[in-house]
């Protein structure tokens, strides 16, 4: 999955997202492979294709859920294991989706690991929670280069520079003329998010 520093959602969550609609035709199978726990959760991610290519396979492995073996991943130390929360989480979203599709999203930088389930009459919405990552910067992990449909909104400092997100690689930058023409504050910052996606990979894979 990508690394944000925000809200995001990358490819593997787009696919979940299908996975967990009603659209999709072995939903009931998924939701007992879920709840029988006979397979770990990656292994049912990869057989229902919500997992599709090998360094994503390893990446949630060795970032999230079973590093070395250890029923641990690597980040979030002091949360893990996570993949209990995250089973859970995707057991709630399909009992409470019924005939809704689902929109999922992941935001990084809170306190604590979890999943939040949420629903109207259109959707269901569902978060993922998680601590942020101090430094991160995995070489291994692929380029973003795939652009969300998402925009973050926020005030900034008086004098922050423009700049590029190192993390994110996304352009930020200052609004100030579109907080002037609509009677708004300055120093408003608008960032559009992009999610770590490989070049060689088609944007929708």
């Amino acid at each position: 999955m990508p690394m944000p520093e925000t809200i995001s959602k990358g490819p593997i969550l787009k696919r979940l997202e299908e996975k967990l609609s009603p659209s999709y035709s072995r939903r009931d199978e998924f939701l007992t492979d879920l709840k029988t726990k006979k397979k770990s959760l990656v292994q049912i991610l990869v057989d229902h294709g919500v997992v599709k290519y090998p360094d994503e396979e390893a990446h949630l492995r060795k970032d999230w859920f079973d590093f070395n073996g250890t029923g641990k991943g690597r980040w979030w130390k002091t949360a893990q294991p996570v993949e209990p929360i995250v089973r859970q989480g995707l057991i709630k979203a399909i009992e409470v989706a019924k005939d809704l599709p689902v929109d999922a999203y992941w935001l990084c930088g809170g306190h604590s690991f979890e999943m939040q389930v949420a629903w109207s009459k259109q959707q269901v919405t569902l978060l993922i929670f998680s601590p942020h990552l101090a430094n991160h910067d995995d070489p291994e992990n692929p380029e973003f280069t795939d652009k969300e449909s998402i925009w973050v909104v926020k005030r900034v400092q008086k004098d922050a520079p423009h700049k590029t997100n190192r993390l994110l690689k996304t352009d930020i930058r200052l609004v100030n003329e579109v907080a002037t023409k609509t009677g708004g504050e300055k120093g408003i910052e608008e960032t559009s998010i992009v999610a770590r996606q490989p070049k060689t990979r088609p944007l929708d894979a």
